[in-house]
């Protein structure tokens, strides 16, 4: 074999087995379509590969982001990069907590305990007090995680600008060297994140 075409291998059994994601739109609209590419520019500019637990996401201009059953992602930061890696991770690390429900469920009851007054529902909160606290967790792990990527300032600005879980993200900014010790003392932690 020529190292020319030895190269030419090289470069495709790598491109073969780099990660990627599965990214299908829910109405192939322009908005849905330009936001698929968007997500697929900051994954190679960013690279969050060791906080992704799953590949396939669906762009749906007309949804809710959710996590389960299949990841979807809305076009609402579509002019805002770092919004939609916040959202992006935010719903990766539902898939993440998943991994350890015990850890997972003593937070919770702390953070429970430490919050009982924020409020169910949009704006404030989440859907019940039990996904309150599951907040409370997924998104102190986001503003790690998106710290990672765009710096601290950065990724506290962006939830700062949330118009929703206003009370849990309120929480996460102001209290959280107190809401990592619930997480230090349950063993709870980002995976290391590779350079």
């Amino acid at each position: 074999m020529t190292p020319i075409l030895a190269f030419i291998t090289l470069v495709l059994v790598q491109a073969e087995l780099a990660p990627r994601l599965e990214v299908t739109t829910a109405n192939g609209t322009a908005d849905e379509i330009e936001t698929a590419q968007q997500l697929h520019r900051l994954m190679e500019t960013h690279a969050p590969w060791d906080l992704v637990w799953t590949r396939t996401v669906e762009i749906d201009r007309a949804a809710i982001p959710h996590s389960h059953p299949v990841l979807t992602l809305h076009t609402r930061y579509l002019e805002n990069d770092t919004g939609l890696l916040a959202t992006f991770l935010h719903e990766q690390l539902h898939w993440y907590v998943n991994t350890f429900p015990d850890a997972r469920n003593a937070a919770m009851a702390d953070f429970a305990a430490m919050y009982p007054d924020i409020p169910v529902g949009y704006p404030h909160g989440a859907r019940d007090e039990q996904s309150n606290a599951l907040h409370l967790l997924v998104c102190l792990l986001e503003l790690r995680g998106l710290s990672h990527f765009v710096g601290e300032e950065a990724a506290r600005a962006e939830l700062e600008s949330n118009t929703h879980y206003l009370d849990i993200y309120r929480a996460v900014l102001d209290d959280t060297a107190d809401l990592q010790a619930v997480l230090d003392r349950h063993g709870i932690g980002l995976p290391e994140v590779s350079e």
